[in-house]
C-alpha cells in the first residue's frame, strides 16, 4: 500500500509535467486559403512536405508545380525547419546547426555568363514554396527554411528558377547562400496591401557569394516573392521572419 501511495503522486507530476510540454507547442496557421488559393491558380499540382527542426518544431510546407513528376523529386531529405535564437543571425545560426562551414571559402564557380529570363510578373517556375503551418516549441525565436535542391534528369548546365512566397504580414525576408560551387541569384518583389501589383525590391538577378546574406524589411508589407535561380544540388535558405 506504501508503494502505491507512493505511485500515484508519481504519475501525476509526470502527467502534468506533460502537459506544461504540449502547451509550449504553439500552432500557427500562418498562409491564409485565399494566398493559398492563388498560387493553386498557377500551378497544376501541389503536395505538403512535413519538416522539422533539430529542437523538435515542425511546419508544413506546400511545393506546387506544373508537373508531377519534379513533386515526386522533393521530400524532407531537401528542406530543413533552422531556429533563429534572439541574439542571433541567420549565418550564426546555420554555422550553430552545421549548415554553413567556419572558414569555408569559395571555389571556382560555375559558368560564368548565363541567360537571364525577363522580369515578369506572370511568369510561372519550375516550383514554388509556401509554408502554410507551424508548430514551435519555442514561440518566441524565428525560423527560416534550408533548401537543398535535388538531382534531376536535366542538364547539368541547366539553370532552374524557384519561388518562394511569405505569409500574409510578412515584415522581413532574408536569403543565404550555402553552396560553394552552385552559384546562386535572386530577385524580390512585394505587395503594400493585398490589392497592390507586384513592386520591385531586388531586381532579378542579383548574385548571391557562398557564405553571404541579404535581408529587407518593408513596413507596411502584405506579401513578399523571392525568386531564385541556381542549378540543381544547389543549396540555400530563406527566412522571412517566421
Amino acid at each position: 500500500m506504501k508503494k502505491l501511495l507512493l505511485v500515484f503522486p508519481i504519475l501525476g507530476m509526470l502527467f502534468f509535467a506533460s502537459c506544461d510540454r504540449d502547451e509550449t507547442n504553439e500552432t500557427t496557421d500562418i498562409t491564409g486559403e485565399t494566398e493559398i488559393e492563388e498560387v493553386k491558380s498557377l500551378y497544376d499540382f501541389h503536395t505538403d512536405i512535413k519538416i522539422q527542426s533539430d529542437e523538435g518544431s515542425e511546419a508544413i510546407m506546400r511545393v506546387f508545380s506544373n508537373s508531377e513528376q519534379e513533386l515526386s523529386n522533393y521530400s524532407n531529405k531537401n528542406m530543413m525547419l533552422v531556429e533563429i535564437g534572439n541574439k542571433e543571425t541567420l549565418k550564426q545560426s546555420l554555422t550553430r546547426h552545421g549548415v554553413v562551414q567556419e572558414g569555408q571559402e569559395n571555389s571556382s564557380e560555375e559558368e560564368k555568363n548565363i541567360d537571364l529570363p525577363q522580369n515578369d510578373d506572370n511568369i510561372v517556375d519550375d516550383i514554388a514554396f509556401q509554408l502554410v503551418k507551424i508548430t514551435k516549441r519555442n514561440p518566441n525565436v524565428k525560423y527560416a527554411v534550408s533548401f537543398i535542391h535535388p538531382e534531376t534528369n536535366s542538364s547539368k548546365a541547366s539553370w532552374k528558377t524557384y519561388t518562394h512566397l511569405s505569409p500574409v504580414n510578412s515584415k522581413f525576408a532574408e536569403i543565404l547562400r550555402h553552396s560553394v560551387v552552385r552559384r546562386v541569384y535572386y530577385g524580390l518583389r512585394f505587395k503594400e496591401h493585398s490589392y497592390n501589383s507586384w513592386t520591385n525590391i531586388v531586381s532579378e538577378w542579383k548574385k548571391v557569394k557562398n557564405g553571404q546574406s541579404f535581408s529587407h524589411h518593408k513596413d507596411p508589407c502584405y506579401q513578399f516573392r523571392m525568386r531564385v535561380k541556381t542549378k540543381k544540388r544547389s543549396a540555400y535558405t530563406v527566412s522571412f521572419g517566421y
